[in-house]
């Protein structure tokens, strides 16, 4: 689940500038109350449309599989935010009335054995899709894991025996699946930027790898900087005129009305 406070946030100060993973992960500390909830596969579709309107000076022609694969690249969440989506509409009257509030967990927060079991499952919905769809999921959670944990590492030992499995029989080049996982963690964090942080009403710039995040590269950051609802990147890099749209729900949502937020963003 990602969590997006609704109360407008002050601004940074004039000039400053963070990476934009760093400004995700603030983000998801301690979000003020009321919040968005937006399940991670509302984020990934997201993160599909960003990858539909990318030029091709980004990350090359992205085949319609891989665009696929990146829309539907944290299906595998689904069961865990519907569950804790449930525990927040359980809970939402006493929070209203008392004051007290239903914990809820940022994707950023959860147990490790439950979020690799949501890798997984996404890993393995992917592979469905395509073995090269597979692999890219697969290559990007084990970019993300982290050293030192156990479960992240047996789930990075894994993955490395499945996309050695996939190589060999895959007609893909190592070269083009190299590039679409780029092409998925760059569309993941600029959907996470917009979802965590640019919808708390905060205008700042941030800088945005042009690789996978987490991967080192001596390719120079864009700057991404939002104005409203208008979002523009240094090179762009998203077919002008685009533009994206995201729906969660409010929480705790007023005893009357809808829960369901819209937001939208449009790119330079």
């Amino acid at each position: 689940m990602i969590l997006c406070s609704l109360l407008n946030q002050p601004d940074p100060i004039p000039g400053s500038q963070k990476p934009a993973w760093q400004l995700v992960e603030e983000s998801q500390l301690l979000p003020a109350r009321p919040v968005l909830l937006i399940p991670q596969p509302s984020h990934a579709v997201l993160a599909g449309d960003l990858a539909q309107a990318l030029l091709p000076e980004a990350f090359g022609e992205l085949p319609a599989n891989i665009i696929r694969a990146i829309r539907m690249h944290d299906s595998g969440w689904g069961t865990l935010d519907a569950a804790q989506i449930h525990q927040a509409r359980a809970g939402a009257n006493d929070e209203i009335k008392h004051g007290v509030e239903v914990p809820l967990a940022s994707f950023l927060h959860v147990p490790s054995a439950d979020a690799v079991r949501a890798w997984k499952a996404s890993v393995d919905e992917a592979e469905k899709i395509a073995p090269e769809c597979g692999f890219i999921v697969s290559h990007h959670f084990s970019l993300l894991s982290v050293r030192g944990d156990r479960a992240h590492a047996s789930f990075a030992k894994n993955e490395a025996a499945r996309r050695e499995r996939i190589l060999r029989t895959s007609q893909a080049s190592p070269t083009d699946l190299e590039r679409w996982t780029d092409a998925l963690g760059f569309c993941d964090l600029l959907s996470l930027y917009l979802c965590g942080y640019s919808c708390a009403g905060i205008s700042a710039s941030a800088s945005l790898p042009r690789v996978h995040p987490a991967r080192r590269s001596d390719v120079p950051a864009l700057t991404i900087d939002r104005t409203g609802e208008q979002i523009s990147l240094s090179q762009p890099l998203i077919r002008p005129g685009t533009r994206v749209e995201l729906h969660g729900l409010k929480h705790p949502a007023s005893q009357t009305g809808s829960a369901a937020v819209a937001l939208g963003w449009t790119f330079a």
